[in-house]
């Protein structure tokens, strides 16, 4: 291969690197510019890991969501089966989705044997 063709090449390959680099700083910005809220939510009726699953999915999949931190009251081991309080912090894009549609989005996550109740803790 002749040196203007390794020169030209090499060039090139520099000038590609740039512009991807270049493209993925713009969506960082974009991104950047959002507004993002973040809430608490106060969950009852989850009685384990599964429900804390089934309810981090549930808002993950919220079109807006960025990030969802489900947890559960800890009992005593002799306890395992009953109600205990949940909370769930939730960080959103404040113009995509209202805080009605995330309570409504655990509540809707409940099933036949547990029922889900949400309300607002704290913004």
């Amino acid at each position: 291969m002749k040196r203007s063709n390794v020169v030209s090449l090499s060039l090139f390959i520099l000038f590609a690197g740039f512009l991807l680099i270049g493209h993925l700083q713009g969506e960082a910005i974009a991104e950047g510019s959002a507004q993002y809220e973040q809430i608490t939510l106060r969950i009852d009726g989850m009685t384990c890991s599964s429900c804390i699953k089934k309810v981090k999915k549930a808002l993950l999949n919220v079109p807006g969501v960025k990030e969802a931190d489900v947890t559960l009251e800890k009992k005593p081991w002799w306890d395992l089966w009953s109600a205990r309080e949940g909370q769930a912090v939730v960080e959103f894009e404040s113009e995509a989705v209202a805080v009605d549609q995330l309570i409504e989005v655990v509540e809707r996550s409940s099933n036949a044997m547990y029922t889900y109740t949400a309300s607002l803790m704290s913004k």
